[in-house]
């Protein structure tokens, strides 16, 4: 810029050799850091494969972008409004980044842009972690159940790391006043590397945005002081729903409260004027692992649910018991 200003004026444009690197140096920066934020996409350069998930917002398909592979998230524009979608985009661009368990956001159709409203991110073989402890299980067992319960663990499944990911990743999205508000195992996936990432944040919401008319949450994840009182969102509720999606991993992908109904599980976890309320039931392993701490992490007073930070400390212990 001082060159140009200088040959303006008439006067010879002397370009000092150590300005010239560190405009090259800046560039150079630059187009890293462009080439890792969302970029904005339009529905003729992408091209739609199989639906890798479905649900009651969105349809994720496998599809290819630019010329790698990609999950895309198609929104239901019945359902989610252009405002809801702007919001999910925010919240997402906020959190993904390559240091923190979060599934990383590619790019978007454009905030005022014709439909269809989509959200680009990598595509992941082993998709959400329900699905791939379940595969685990059935490669371990086949179709001999028992031979599962007498083994007890698998070698290759480390439970704990999978609870020490998703922790380190809520903790990331705590520390940026947001909260997840769906958290469970089918909104984790895993990557290549065995890593878990979270996803899915249509539900999620900024601290400071909070009010009592929150979206219908899973009433199998749901706390309770949202389930029988109406309460909102809060970082302890996402802790309480933390605690039932270790319970999905011990389990290998089951569900808690398989064989109950939505009324059912929040009768259970109620039970009004009784001292003790239900949780899900849950196989040795958790001995095995030494996790029965976990117990805490879905207490009936959010004020004695850890935080996440505490959480992480835990699981530190008990991976590497000789090392902190």
């Amino acid at each position: 810029m001082d060159a140009l200003r200088r040959e303006s004026r008439g006067l010879p444009a002397v370009v000092r050799s150590w300005s010239i690197g560190k405009f090259v140096s800046l560039l150079y920066n630059f187009v890293l850091q462009a080439h890792d934020f969302p970029c904005c996409c339009f529905r003729e350069d992408v091209r739609l494969g199989d639906v890798v998930g479905r649900g009651f917002f969105s349809t994720v398909y496998k599809a290819t972008w630019r010329g790698r592979t990609v999950a895309i998230k198609i929104l239901n524009p019945e359902i989610v409004s252009t405002t809801d979608f702007n919001y999910e985009l925010t919240i997402w661009r906020t959190l993904s980044t390559k240091e923190a368990n979060i599934l990383k956001l590619y790019g978007s159709s454009s905030f005022s842009g014709n439909l269809p409203r989509m959200l680009i991110s990598p595509y992941l073989r082993h998709g959400n972690l329900s699905d791939y402890m379940k595969r685990c299980e059935w490669e371990i067992t086949g179709n001999n159940s028992s031979l599962f319960l007498e083994q007890g663990l698998y070698k290759d499944v480390d439970h704990l790391k999978f609870m020490y990911d998703i922790a380190l990743g809520m903790d990331y999205i705590h520390s940026k006043g947001i909260l997840h508000g769906d958290l469970r195992a089918a909104n984790v996936l895993v990557t290549d590397s065995i890593r878990c990432v979270i996803a899915d944040f249509g539900c999620s919401k900024y601290r400071t945005h909070l009010t009592y008319e929150q979206p219908a949450l899973n009433r199998w994840w749901q706390a309770p002081e949202i389930m029988g009182r109406g309460g909102i969102m809060t970082r302890k509720t996402d802790v309480y729903a933390y605690a039932l999606t270790c319970i999905e991993i011990v389990t290998f992908g089951n569900i808690p409260w398989p064989n109950l109904s939505d009324d059912l599980v929040k009768e259970a976890v109620l039970k009004n004027g009784q001292e003790h309320k239900s949780r899900p039931p849950y196989p040795e392993l958790v001995k095995i692992l030494d996790i029965e701490g976990l117990l805490l992490y879905w207490n009936d007073a959010p004020a004695l649910r850890p935080k996440f930070t505490n959480i992480i400390q835990q699981l530190q212990i008990l991976r590497y018991p000789r090392t902190i």
